[in-house]
């Protein structure tokens, strides 16, 4: 589709008195075609050329971004618009004017550039964020079991630790009841068992305990017997 520079113009003004801000698939050929048209009628003007650039720039941006475009850059091709209308319809050319118009409009499009350039980066740092890795499941289970491993045998060492003083307490305190000297030594054993670290302090006391198990025996039996055997 062809148009003429009348209907181009006219084509942008009804786009700068639009009320409807989104860009339809169809409005959007529309202008680009304007455009095109009007670039080749200003080529020779090459401010109102540069404008007509720029405003083709932020519409190709609208044409791929679509809804998730900037707003500010509707605002851009409808300022950018309205100043190629103006500058199609002096009376005069003005070289001066038409180079200050072009700084105007060149202003907006470097911030435009640079709100886009944010926009884009903020879309993507929470992708390239750093983000922490956790160990593989083995090296997870390994540390942990480790850690249990060692909480266990610290909580072993010194419940061994515990058992081994109190009996030691009350080895002194009982050593002439058999009973209490053989539940002793059957406390020592369970002790053994749940702790061989601890294995060579509690046979060293078990061996004690069962020379005095057998010395009360043997002075049991020597009381027990009748008076004048021999």
């Amino acid at each position: 589709m062809i148009l003429s520079i009348d209907e181009s113009i006219q084509r942008l003004k009804a786009e700068i008195l639009s009320q409807d801000w989104s860009l339809s698939q169809k409005r959007v050929e529309l202008l680009d075609t304007a455009f095109f048209s009007l670039k080749q009628r200003f080529e020779t003007r090459k401010g109102t050329h540069a404008i007509l650039v720029m405003a083709g720039s932020a519409l190709d941006y609208i044409k791929k971004k679509k809804e998730n475009s900037l707003p500010d850059a509707i605002d851009f091709i409808k300022e950018a618009m309205a100043h190629v209308v103006n500058l199609y319809e002096e009376s005069d050319f003005n070289p001066a004017s038409e180079e200050k118009v072009f700084q105007t409009v060149y202003s907006r499009f470097t911030m435009l550039k640079t709100k886009v350039k944010e926009e884009k980066k903020r879309s993507i740092e929470p992708k390239t964020a750093p983000v922490s890795h956790p160990l593989p499941v083995k090296a997870a289970v390994e540390e942990t079991t480790i850690a249990q491993a060692a909480n266990e045998t610290g909580g072993a060492r010194l419940q061994a630790q515990e058992m081994l003083i109190a009996s030691l307490k009350m080895a002194d305190a009982v050593l002439e009841n058999k009973s209490e000297v053989e539940k002793l030594i059957h406390e020592l054993n369970t002790s053994l068992e749940r702790m061989d670290g601890l294995g060579i302090t509690i046979r060293q006391l078990l061996k004690k305990l069962q020379a005095e198990k057998t010395l009360l025996s043997i002075n049991g039996s020597t009381r027990s017997r009748p008076s004048g055997y021999a």
